[in-house]
């Protein structure tokens, strides 16, 4: 199980999911993805869970679970599916929620993420956080208890530029705490954000034996790495 997190929300999350996804899946596993919580949800049809259903979809992976038999149960009949709880205000899981007069049940996300695992079986199973590792779903409950519940290895995404540094050591320091295994993908946007990160950031990264991968290498990479430990 690998929940895929960030150092702040735009970092490529599901940039990494759906990658991922289609490099497994030409490594010849059916891997599931999930995405528990989304927020500022203004048109179903243009969310990260719509993107990483059309993405299952293409890859013949709605189709692979949809014809195994579980009784009378409708399997990923929808990109709503993949999603458990979704919001109109573009703010954390916990204010958009309470801007609809709502609450998240830490219980009731847990289930869902261990639904996706026992259909996922052997399978990967990747699921897509909202936001970074202190954003909070309820009160005095973060996205980092929710992974810390879970049980789940996680894929840090930021992009490497100046003051990102500061955000991945706080990160990766608040995991260990909590012996969370973490590793680290730099998603730079462009050629200068890439340019800034081997300037800037790679250097300490480096000297501090921080694991971490760069761009479509990196996760090609991690992709491998996921397959030996699935055989």
């Amino acid at each position: 199980m690998l929940f895929i997190s960030a150092t702040n929300t735009g970092m490529g999350k599901t940039t990494a999911t759906l990658r991922l996804l289609r490099l497994l899946r030409e490594r010849g596993f059916a891997p599931l993805c999930c995405k528990p919580l989304e927020t500022g949800v203004q048109d179903p049809t243009k969310t990260d869970f719509a993107a990483q259903y059309a993405c299952l979809q293409s890859l013949g992976i709605v189709q692979h679970y949809q014809a195994q038999k579980h009784g009378n149960v409708q399997i990923l009949p929808n990109a709503q599916s993949l999603c458990a709880q979704s919001f109109v205000l573009p703010a954390s899981p916990f204010v958009s929620a309470l801007a609809e007069g709502k609450h998240i049940a830490p219980d009731s996300i847990l289930r869902f993420v261990q639904e996706f695992a026992t259909l996922a079986g052997k399978e990967p199973l990747l699921i897509e956080g909202a936001g970074g590792l202190f954003v909070p779903i309820c009160h005095n409950y973060f996205i980092l208890d929710y992974i810390k519940e879970l049980g789940a290895r996680v894929l840090l995404v930021s992009n490497g530029i100046l003051g990102e540094l500061n955000t991945i050591c706080l990160s990766l320091e608040a995991m260990q705490r909590r012996a969370i295994k973490s590793f680290v993908w730099i998603n730079p946007k462009n050629a200068d954000e890439h340019a800034d990160f081997l300037r800037l950031s790679e250097p300490f990264l480096q000297v501090a034996q921080i694991p971490y991968y760069i761009a479509q290498e990196g996760l090609e990479h991690i992709a491998q790495q996921i397959c030996k430990e699935q055989q």
